[in-house]
């Protein structure tokens, strides 16, 4: 695995960790339809409608009460997705109630002199430059306060769930609120144990759309969509539309690359 030439950050250098964080993109750990209910009782739905369905609730409570809406947010989403997420969440519905999820406080402005961050989200710095105009977010501190009073908790959830230590955490304090909105790529086996009702809508991975991060020194990098892995998986644009009540025109989205490519050396190591 060979990262593409940018002589603007790093060369063609790359740590030992960083080859290792595409193994959660592969089909055996993703979500695949909307995986909806609570402890004991879940279901498999069909994204599309279920999700334009599940936007019609959440609309009405944002629009009866903003501030029985919160939001938590990670830094693992692009910047385009920001973008349009926050104009519909906190321009439209007027929701306040936004909470930035650090995956590990105590060492996120670590840095080793070389490679390695604290921060292992990808767009922390794209993340809270969206959020400056609408006065940043509130103290997660409030959110562990608070928890129960809200009807609708949305969490945009960490597509690399390895580098959240505190995932476990975050779910326990989702069970107090009332109902859940979880956005992630990945299955989450800690959410299957929640008591609160509970939507877990299946996101693309970075190889499956493209869009914009920018970097912890301000330097925004382009990417594009390398392949597709989950057929109905969504974007954060394309939740932020279903959420809207839009329908998307799913008859042409990219499609999965049918079978693996086999040679002498997968046929001898196996698959990755």
């Amino acid at each position: 695995m060979k990262p593409r030439y940018n002589a603007e950050v790093n060369g063609h250098w790359m740590c030992d960790e960083g080859r290792n964080t595409y193994k959660y993109v592969n089909a055996a750990h993703r979500l695949k339809k909307v995986k909806a209910g609570q402890s004991g009782d879940w279901s498999q739905e069909e994204v599309f409608p279920e999700t334009m369905k599940l936007g019609e609730k959440f609309r009405a409570a944002a629009e009866k009460n903003p501030e029985s809406i919160a939001v938590l947010v990670t830094g693992q989403y692009t910047n385009e997705e920001f973008k349009n997420f926050f104009e519909f969440v906190a321009d439209e519905l007027k929701v306040k109630n936004i909470f930035h999820w650090i995956n590990n406080p105590e060492k996120f402005d670590d840095f080793d002199g070389l490679l390695l961050r604290g921060d292992k989200n990808p767009n922390t710095y794209g993340l809270k430059e969206e959020m400056k105009s609408r006065g940043g977010f509130k103290s997660l501190e409030d959110l562990q306060g608070k928890m129960s009073q809200f009807e609708w908790v949305l969490v945009l959830g960490p597509e690399n769930q390895s580098q959240f230590p505190d995932l476990k955490e975050k779910v326990d304090l989702l069970s107090q609120a009332k109902s859940v909105i979880w956005l992630s790529a990945c299955e989450t086996p800690e959410l299957d144990a929640l008591r609160a009702p509970t939507h877990q809508i299946p996101m693309k991975t970075y190889i499956e759309k493209e869009g914009s991060f920018t970097n912890f020194k301000g330097l925004v990098q382009e990417f594009k969509r390398g392949t597709t892995v989950i057929e109905d998986a969504l974007t954060l644009q394309e939740v932020v539309a279903l959420l809207r009540g839009h329908e998307l025109d799913y008859r042409n989205r990219p499609q999965p690359i049918g079978g693996t490519k086999k040679n002498h050396f997968t046929n001898v190591r196996g698959q990755l």
